[in-house]
């Protein structure tokens, strides 16, 4: 590993733009997100946006495959949603210059809401991909909104607290929000480790390959990550990097160790 590299993420937007071009000779696109949510500050949102401003100038000047990711809280969700819409449009006009996709994440319960509100409203004057998690009952319809206001779905299982918990309810609710995208025809990505969600997405999509994109994060799966690229689907890796990064590192930590008291594992 790099100095200050961790399994999860690395230290400085650098290393993970020479880690990035590795990923993209291996046919890897890659999604960068600094560390880093819940600014409570004018000053740490606006650093938080400097930084992503700085990101998205760097992938541009790098030439890599990449986008942005972004955490609505980050940038002034937590004290000023007006500040936050201010900040996002700024974002989104710079990233649009240096040509740069953006990817929303979605944060808990508290803010999906605004965060559904936010990306509505920048739908009409902005591409960007919005995260949304099987776990909540609202979903259904937001992928209905999404896509018909020109939105690419991610569709990820959800790390924070949903409508539902069990897991056997999330797994087959995320197969028929999968199938919903899949009916309409639209291309969507997938951001899961659950080998039984990637076997089943794999035979679904084995004639449709263009429409789907398979997320993982960095530090896990890179075994299945190699082997869908060489078989002809989209890749993509999330990576975190910069200082902050406790919280993010204590919920993968926190993911593998839910899994293994059901008896589980990720896809290797």
């Amino acid at each position: 590993m790099k100095d200050g590299e961790t399994r999860w993420s690395f230290p400085d937007l650098t290393s993970a733009l020479e880690w990035t071009r590795e990923r993209n000779d291996q046919g890897i696109r890659c999604i960068l997100s600094p560390h880093g949510e819940c600014s409570t500050t004018i000053g740490a949102s606006q650093n938080a946006l400097d930084d992503l401003v700085s990101c998205a100038k760097r992938i541009y000047e790098e030439k890599v495959n990449a986008s942005l990711a972004v955490k609505l809280t980050t940038i002034g969700a937590m004290f000023d949603k007006q500040l936050c819409r201010d900040y996002l449009v700024v974002l989104f006009e710079d990233a649009t210059e240096n040509y740069v996709d953006l990817e929303i994440d979605m944060e808990s319960m508290a803010f999906v809401e605004f965060t559904i509100d936010v990306v509505n409203s920048c739908l009409a004057d902005y591409p960007l991909t919005l995260s949304l998690q099987a776990y909540l009952d609202r979903t259904r319809d937001d992928i209905y909104n999404a896509v018909r206001r020109g939105g690419l779905v991610r569709l990820v299982k959800g790390a924070y607290s949903g409508d539902i918990s069990d897991s056997n309810d999330i797994q087959e609710r995320f197969r028929e929000l999968a199938e919903i995208l899949l009916i309409r025809r639209e291309e969507f990505k997938i951001a899961t480790h659950d080998p039984d969600i990637i076997e089943w997405m794999k035979k679904t999509t084995s004639n449709q390959k263009e429409k789907v994109e398979f997320s993982f994060l960095k530090g896990l799966a890179d075994a299945t990550k190699l082997d869908l690229v060489q078989k002809g689907w989209k890749v993509s890796e999330y990576i975190p990097f910069g200082p902050g990064g406790e919280s993010y590192e204590e919920r993968r930590k926190s993911y593998l160790k839910t899994l293994n008291g059901m008896g589980r594992s990720p896809a290797p």
